[in-house]
């Protein structure tokens, strides 16, 4: 194939697929698979990846002498770029980016997009079933025979039964939702995008077999806007549907999500919503349906529940299909049997309330001049209004619980005035209105009940601001503290004492026995040890590559020192050396994997010819028995090999692991063709390879 005799313009918010699409048609060839024939073979292995920016398709409609600047750079906005954050994949769009799982595997088509001649990014998305511009539901399957539709053999928007999909039936529906996500997709709103993965994988609407996948996105975009209003209303209607099981089980994933709004808003509905426990499960619940992970059923059922009665969930969203689902059924009844899930005495759904502020149990403890030990104490006995909630918070109580509990009772040393006698010292303490609690509770009485000098006292002692007493600092710590001060685990204290960090312990009279104690000068000394080393995962993130690759190239090959604990250890200037190693050289094996090139074939087209040179062993940055290479001269070698290529086609930017083998059958045979051939006529070498995004 010669050059292309056309290259198309990007319109506004075009789909990488769309321009591919009319690219091919003007070009003369009827669908893809024509026109990757006539390429030699695009390797179309999924409609996500012929899509990214560094594909052969966007490399051909780059290389062509007709783009200009003005045009290749709107054709490099168009295709998204792979990016990979904290161990994730993501797609990086001009102004946001999106996780990977997020992008359609299979074609979806709006109809009057189709009559315009090119198709809106939207489609593109698995979250988006109705076309933000036309208000129409997108079609996956040919209205003709019913079949899903192939992208690489869709000629002119004509299935493979030749039924026109322009003429498709109009399915008009609700567009606000399409709407606003396109907005935020046009303004590079990225924490919208952010919270809507995090909806989507904890909307229980969504995760339901039986649910109108339509209907659940519209409500994790209107949750995922930030708006409270919204968020209550949505939840209402899930709970609605799900009448008998407990709003808990609703919220967990709501609660256990990363986004603080969107958790915010779980713990206020969750704390403002009455309850009462179901006498009877209704005909109507679905909670059978509802699948859920092993972590959130540790939650809301009762403790040391197994899982045997439990059925694997198939995944149906690709966004969690890593997660492992159950599905327990009647849920309804398992989440009633737990005693620590709260029941009301009455009905009611939560609205939202701006005055609503909740607070931990320390900071509760702080406005109450207490221990967190007493607040814990008033809520498990029902004395103060607060809540169990399955988070780091643990005890939460709200500003409103506790006015209301500060208004009602008053504590039994702030009864005890000195200006009253030993007799008038008498009043009536308030029983503790749950019995059943092995706990002792803190001795209370209520404020109507003393005199009114002494509710004065009261007042003004609360109202005053009192100095906080200085503690005492702790001069021994043992070794669990001091684990926890240095972020480390228990078994490594005993290391730290053999490779000198810390000194040996003080035996001590503890509260029950005999402990080992650190001294705090021993503690800060080992401190400001652990604050000049990392741990792999953080060099890892430093430097911007894998942790097994810090491990195979630089630690076991003994190029840097590291200290061998539960988690290996670097110093900092361990790692700044492995940072600049990392970015200025590369070796055989690292730039043939990044770069999805054969091995071997690197090595004879390149080493055994002397084109490229090894660092000698002797040098200060050599790697013992590994052949460090220079990274820039081995990037430029390769960007040199593949653009000196009479035909563009042939040079692949990116590969996947499916398609390696392919790669490797093509440079088998030309290995065998082109054998005594110089390097400037192999122009089918190393076909299907080239830089990775």
């Amino acid at each position: 194939m010669g050059r292309l005799h056309f290259i198309p313009t990007p319109y506004k918010d075009e789909s990488a697929l769309s321009l591919i699409y009319r690219c091919a048609k003007n070009n003369g060839y009827q669908n893809l698979d024509n026109f990757s024939f006539a390429c030699g073979g695009l390797h179309f292995s999924s409609l996500g990846l012929a899509q990214f920016y560094g594909g052969i398709v966007h490399r051909i409609l780059r290389s062509d002498p007709l783009v200009d600047a003005e045009q290749m750079e709107a054709i490099d906005s168009v295709f998204p770029k792979q990016v990979r954050i904290a161990g994730e994949n993501y797609a990086q769009f001009e102004k946001i980016r999106v996780h990977r799982t997020l992008l359609r595997t299979h074609l979806a088509l709006c109809p009057e997009c189709m009559k315009s001649g090119h198709l809106n990014v939207m489609h593109s998305f698995l979250f988006s079933e109705v076309c933000p511009i036309h208000g129409h539901i997108y079609i996956s399957h040919c209205p003709g025979c019913g079949k899903l539709l192939d992208w690489t053999h869709l000629n002119n928007f004509h299935c493979r039964c030749s039924y026109d999909l322009r003429q498709s039936p109009l399915d008009l529906s609700d567009d606000s939702c399409s709407k606003l996500v396109y907005e935020a997709f046009g303004t590079g709103d990225q924490l919208f995008f952010d919270r809507l993965k995090e909806c989507m994988m904890a909307s229980q609407a969504l995760r339901a077999a039986s649910a109108n996948r339509s209907i659940a996105l519209d409500a994790c975009a209107r949750m995922a806007s930030g708006n409270k209003s919204a968020f209550f209303n949505e939840t209402r209607k899930i709970q609605k549907r799900f009448p008998c099981l407990h709003r808990m089980a609703i919220l967990i994933p709501f609660l256990r999500c990363k986004d603080q709004t969107i958790r915010d808003f779980s713990i206020e509905y969750y704390c403002n919503t009455l309850q009462t426990k179901p006498n009877s499960h209704c005909n109507k619940c679905e909670c059978s349906d509802l699948p859920f992970t092993r972590a959130e059923l540790k939650i809301i059922l009762k403790p040391n529940t197994g899982l045997s009665h439990c059925i694997p969930s198939p995944r149906k969203e690709p966004l969690i299909k890593s997660l492992r689902y159950y599905k327990c059924p009647p849920i309804c009844k398992l989440v009633a049997k737990n005693d620590d899930i709260e029941w009301d005495d009455e009905d009611a759904f939560a609205y939202p309330d701006e005055k609503f502020t909740p607070l931990s149990y320390e900071q509760a403890a702080e406005i109450l001049d207490c221990s967190p030990h007493v607040v814990t104490s008033l809520i498990r006995h029902h004395y103060l209004k607060g809540k169990k909630i399955p988070t780091k918070l643990d005890f939460i109580t709200t500003t409103s619980w506790l006015e209301d509990f500060t208004n009602t009772y008053a504590f039994h040393y702030e009864a005890m005035t000195k200006n009253l006698t030993k007799a008038e010292r008498v009043f009536p303490r308030v029983p503790s209105p749950k019995a059943d609690i092995v706990h002792k509770a803190p001795t209370l009485h209520l404020k109507k009940h003393l005199p009114q000098d002494v509710r004065d006292e009261i007042e003004h002692r609360r109202n005053t601001k009192r100095k906080p007493k200085p503690t005492p600092a702790r001069q021994w710590l043992t070794a669990a503290a001091t684990a926890r001060r240095l972020n480390l685990r228990l078994n490594d204290i005993l290391q730290l004492r053999k490779i000198g960090v810390l000194a040996e312990p003080q035996v001590r009279l503890g509260k029950y026995c005999k402990e080992y104690a650190y001294s705090i000068d021993d503690v800060e000394k080992a401190l400001n040890w652990r604050v000049n080393h990392m741990t792999l995962d953080e060099a890892a993130s430093f430097i911007g590559c894998h942790k097994f690759l810090i491990q195979k190239r630089y630690i076991e090959t003994g190029f840097v020192p590291s200290v061998k604990l539960s988690l290996t250890l670097l110093s900092l200037e361990s790692v700044a050396k492995c940072a600049r190693h990392h970015e200025l050289y590369t070796t055989i094996g690292g730039i043939t994997n990044e770069l999805a090139l054969p091995q071997w074939w690197f090595v004879n087209k390149f080493i055994t010819p002397g084109i490229l040179h090894p660092l000698p062993q002797d040098h200060p940055d050599a790697i013992p028995n590994q052949s460090v290479l220079i990274r820039s001269e081995a990037l430029k070698l390769l960007n040199a090999y593949f653009t000196k290529r009479e035909n563009p086609v042939f040079c692949v930017f990116y590969q996947p692991e499916s398609n390696r083998d392919n790669a490797y059958r093509v440079l088998d045979k030309e290995k065998g063709e082109g054998e005594g051939e110089g390097e400037g006529e192999g122009e089918g070498e190393g076909e299907g390879e080239g830089e990775e995004i």
